[in-house]
């Protein structure tokens, strides 16, 4: 008998991308959960047309419980989860309806499926990692965090190439939203413990809002904690390392990006972070070194990295092309140039390279 899908998610005034999601994958799926945590809008009703069971839920600050809740209505073998502006394309809803066969035979417990959370003008990606997106129901997994929920993966775990496209309207990506700081410093307030996932997340919250020495105590925290993932204690490293940067504090910011090889292999963001303090120093030998070894960095997306590919390739590429133009190795420099263009012809800096050895070859 063949498995039931459910589709699980938490929404609040969605009705300008809701429509959207359910769209592009409710052809593929058995039954959908709608907890509406205080919409005003056309949600419920837009919900309610593609046949979703919607249901309220009092807002409590707690994306988890939230979550928890949607996951307990669902009937499904499986449970998949999305958010409103998440869209699934014609070629990943073709790569779901195998991996339902797939489901039916190998009975996992979680399927990690690649998360496409950013892309640049042409569609390509800039952001992605790997989450726990399709989930065997009625076996006890929980969402944990207060924001930046997760579950964590246990049991039989297979990967999946059927990816979820973050579709963020425009008019949301302005600015920078104190609404997750808000939401950590109320259950903090409230008594709240925080657990070392919770710390790096906070830690970074802080950042975003510019709150940096805030923010370096929560991340060294979130680093020393001893529940602390390796992949987040990389990107705290990472993080921690912006912060001091930000108050010229440079020394540091160098010893933060260091102490991620304790945590596991070097990513290619850290080697080219580091890369480019060197370079701000002048130091371009030792800069091309760490450049260089950011584009041989192995790839770490199935760890739960969030790989960000131009720290692989655009950035060191620039980088190089800078370093060995004013060392006056200028074949060098074209030739990064060339790889750099070739992948973002657009950016300033590609264009401002195009002109220059436009004008020293003419």
């Amino acid at each position: 008998m063949a498995i039931k899908l459910s589709l699980c998610m938490i929404v609040k005034n969605e009705e300008k991308v809701l429509g959207r999601c359910l769209k592009s994958i409710s052809k593929e799926i058995d039954e959908i959960i709608v907890v509406d945590t205080g919409s005003t809008d056309d949600t419920k009703r837009i919900a309610e047309s593609f046949g979703a069971h919607v249901y309220d839920f009092t807002w409590i600050n707690d994306f988890a419980a939230a979550r928890n809740f949607s996951f307990s209505l669902s009937k499904g073998d499986y449970i998949i989860w999305l958010d409103a502006d998440d869209v699934i394309s014609e070629k990943s809803l073709s790569e779901l309806n195998t991996l339902k066969t797939e489901l039916d035979y190998s009975r996992p417990d979680v399927v990690m499926c690649p998360y496409i959370a950013a892309t640049d003008e042409f569609g390509n990606s800039t952001l992605s990692y790997y989450r726990e997106r399709i989930i065997k129901n009625g076996v006890g997994f929980k969402w944990e965090g207060f924001v930046h929920e997760c579950i964590a993966p246990r049991g039989k775990i297979i990967n999946s190439e059927f990816s979820v496209m973050h579709a963020k309207p425009k008019e949301r990506t302005l600015g920078v939203s104190d609404r997750n700081l808000m939401i950590y410093i109320k259950n903090i307030s409230a008594g709240k413990t925080l657990s070392a996932r919770d710390k790096f997340y906070f830690g970074r919250e802080l950042y975003y809002n510019r709150l940096y020495s805030e923010a370096i105590a929560v991340l060294n925290e979130s680093i020393e904690d001893s529940g602390v993932w390796g992949v987040n204690a990389i990107a705290a490293c990472s993080v921690l390392s912006d912060c001091f940067r930000a108050k010229n504090e440079t020394q540091n910011a160098l010893f933060a990006l260091l102490k991620s090889f304790e945590f596991g292999e070097p990513r290619a963001e850290i080697l080219y972070k580091t890369g480019e303090i060197f370079m701000n120093e002048n130091k371009l030998k030792e800069a091309i070194f760490w450049f260089e070894s950011a584009t041989k960095a192995n790839d770490h997306l199935k760890d739960g990295d969030f790989e960000q590919p131009q720290f692989k390739t655009l950035y060191p590429y620039l980088g190089l092309t800078h370093c060995y133009g004013v060392l006056g190795q200028i074949d060098k420099a074209l030739e990064y140039h060339k790889k750099a263009y070739s992948l973002a012809p657009n950016h300033p800096s590609v264009i401002y390279n195009e002109e220059y050895f436009k004008r020293l070859y003419d």
